[in-house]
């Protein structure tokens, strides 16, 4: 048998006093806690961080903290808004830099100028922070402007010339010309004009060769190819560039990441005779892979796209060599950056996003490739 109470009715009521007076003072100190935290931020930033810890909770985090007044006003500028979820309705590369294209899908407008905007993000650990672009000279109205002022990071501008290539600076005009073939990352998303890829090894070789830069984003291993083909018959080239990206090999249905890339450098190497000084191929690896270390737990790829970019990187020289291309990998400038700067976090300084080179990392990038062309002074702009 149970022993009974011992428990007084006096007793009990102490206790349930107690009780209530404990959560009593409970929620009065986080009322407090809380009036101070609002007088200090203000309302409005309390209400926002509010709205975001519960987004957050929920799994439904917001990227991009766009009023309905500005949404409202991009679209009517034909402005297109990346890695937001499209809020002003732009399909893919149908966008103020491209045109449609019968055999290769799109290809940059002639004299296209755009200004983009890296905004600031509202989900935590984003690589792929959101962009605004605006055709240039078309910035809205005020409340538009204040707008990109307060959630601007960083701002650039492309160029596109009127043979539809990126400009590259300085200019130069010569009968010796090397042709670089790539995606974005040739392309040189994320930097104006002077710090891409091709305008860093324009300033290395010097105002005797032209460097061309025929790079559209988007474009894979197919695409590249059948660019390559067409300008390198509408035109003499002295050597070719392709700067290849792991996406480019990773066209949905067409097989493994190194069946896609075989076949590439088979397409690539049928051009070989097109160009005297040869074609050069540069493997770049994107952040996700080059950082995987750093990564793996907060925001990188899966296993399984590790697993097939790691298979490439091995397989890519050999699938060049074949076909008596010269390979470059983008990975050895990588590792040989950070054991230079004493820190596996100064990797993060070569790259803009996920994917695309910072200023630093196009112009590591150049050196590789003038190297691997052997065009004399390599690293020493003019």
């Amino acid at each position: 048998m149970n022993a009974p109470s011992t428990t007084s009715p006096a007793d009990a009521r102490i206790v349930k006093f107690a009780f209530i007076a404990g959560n009593l003072t409970s929620f009065l100190v986080a009322v407090v806690v809380v009036g101070l935290l609002i007088l200090r931020i203000g309302p409005d930033a309390f209400l926002h961080k509010l709205s975001r810890a519960y987004h957050l909770a929920a799994g439904n985090v917001r990227v991009l903290e766009l009023p309905a007044e500005v949404r409202a006003e991009l679209g009517s500028l034909g402005a297109v808004v990346e890695n937001a979820d499209n809020p002003t309705d732009v399909r893919s590369h149908d966008t103020i830099l491209t045109r449609p294209d019968p055999d290769l899908g799109w290809a940059l407008k002639p004299d296209a100028r755009i200004s983009g905007f890296v905004l600031r993000a509202e989900n935590p650990l984003n690589w792929n922070p959101p962009v605004i672009y605006l055709p240039t000279g078309q910035m809205g109205s005020a409340a538009l402007q204040r707008y990109l002022k307060s959630q601007s990071r960083l701002q650039y501008a492309y160029s596109v010339d009127s043979r539809g290539f990126r400009v590259t600076l300085p200019r130069v005009e010569s009968t010796h010309k090397i042709l670089l073939i790539g995606d974005s990352v040739l392309f040189g998303v994320g930097v104006d004009d002077d710090a891409t890829i091709g305008s860093q090894l324009q300033r290395m070789i010097g105002a005797s060769v032209q460097v061309v830069n025929a790079g559209v984003g988007g474009y894979n291993g197919p695409q590249l190819w059948e660019r390559a083909d067409r300008l390198s018959r509408d035109d003499a080239y002295d050597a070719l560039v392709y700067v290849a990206c792991q996406n480019d090999f990773m066209v949905g249905g067409q097989g493994s990441f190194v069946g896609q890339a075989r076949a590439s450098m088979e397409h690539f190497g049928a051009l070989r005779g097109r160009f005297p000084r040869g074609v050069l191929v540069l493997l770049q690896t994107t952040m996700e892979y080059a950082l995987y270390d750093v990564l793996q737990d907060g925001g990188g790829w899966a296993p399984e796209m590790i697993a097939g970019s790691e298979q490439l990187s091995h397989e890519m020289p050999s699938l060049a060599a074949a076909q008596g291309l010269g390979y470059l990998y983008w990975g050895q400038v990588v590792d040989a950056f950070g054991r230079d700067q004493g820190s596996v976090f100064a990797r993060f300084a070569l790259y803009t996003d996920h994917v695309h080179l910072s200023p630093l990392g196009n112009r590591l990038a150049a050196e590789k490739i003038c190297s691997g062309l052997q065009a004399g002074s390599c690293g020493t702009p003019h």
